[in-house]
């Protein structure tokens, strides 16, 4: 019970708070909104639907996007290969990626032989092959590092803090893709009560920084997204407004 409580990966759940149904607004405008019945934007938006664009595959891919602190995983490696918990923004050090597109899932082995030196191994590719001599060397921080299908470079994530020899870690490239989907399943949208316009959002984060910064940008994404809807939805009606006014006005000259 020691090693599983000691060891096992915790989960944080984090939570907040969204009204997600807008005031209806009155008047001309929104006599005017009632002309366009299936227009890309609804402007008194049925709550089972923003839920279900709060937890879309689409919303939710913006939102990774904007966090590339989250698509890599760095793990502290204690004795015996024992892995301690995942951590974020807490590293001694960043991989600084050179190219968008970097191996997934596959685990580097980065074990430091001093403050400013390390030694790299690629677990999967262990038992397939052994490493060239150019692969098993010492690597500096700041030093490019495009073996495996990687191209990175590992540099401190605080110049402050020091890298003490010996100290392992397990570090690997998030799938941006499977990461929404994971995302998504953590993701809770509850109202606060039967037929509430507020909404509680919870997640199941390793890290509560982790949790409430995917929280509140999934929060401004959806914000955003409402705005960019009501800003085309804006262009298409004065669109249409033109269209009917040069008509009336070619009907006019008919009659004349």
């Amino acid at each position: 019970a020691y090693v599983v409580n000691r060891y096992a990966q915790r989960v944080y759940t984090v939570k907040s708070t969204l009204l997600i149904k807008e005031q209806q607004s009155s008047g001309a405008i929104a006599n005017m909104d009632q002309l366009f019945a299936g227009d890309i934007y609804n402007p008194y938006p049925n709550l089972d639907d923003e839920v279900a664009i709060l937890t879309s595959y689409t919303l939710n891919r913006r939102v990774i996007e904007d966090l590339p602190e989250h698509h890599i995983a760095y793990m502290p490696v204690a004795r015996h290969g024992i892995q301690w918990q995942r951590t974020y923004q807490t590293s001694p050090f960043v991989l600084r990626k050179l190219e968008d597109k970097q191996p997934a899932g596959k685990v580097m082995a980065i074990r430091f032989t001093g403050p400013d030196s390390y030694r790299i191994e690629v677990a999967s590719d262990k038992k397939r092959r052994k490493m060239t001599e150019d692969e098993d060397r010492e690597f500096k921080t700041g030093e490019v590092y495009n073996y495996h299908g990687f191209n990175f470079v590992l540099e401190l994530r605080d110049s402050t803090r020091v890298l003490n020899e010996g100290q392992r870690w397990h570090v690997w490239f998030e799938s941006p893709d499977d990461l929404v989907n994971i995302y998504r399943s953590r993701l809770k949208v509850e109202p606060v009560e039967d037929y509430a316009s507020v909404f509680t959002l919870s997640f199941d984060a390793y890290a509560p920084r982790q949790g409430s910064d995917y929280l509140n940008t999934l929060m401004e994404m959806y914000i955003l997204q409402g705005k960019e809807w009501k800003s085309r939805a804006a262009d298409n009606t004065i669109s249409f407004i033109e269209a009917q006014l040069g008509l009336i006005s070619d009907s006019l000259r008919v009659a004349e």
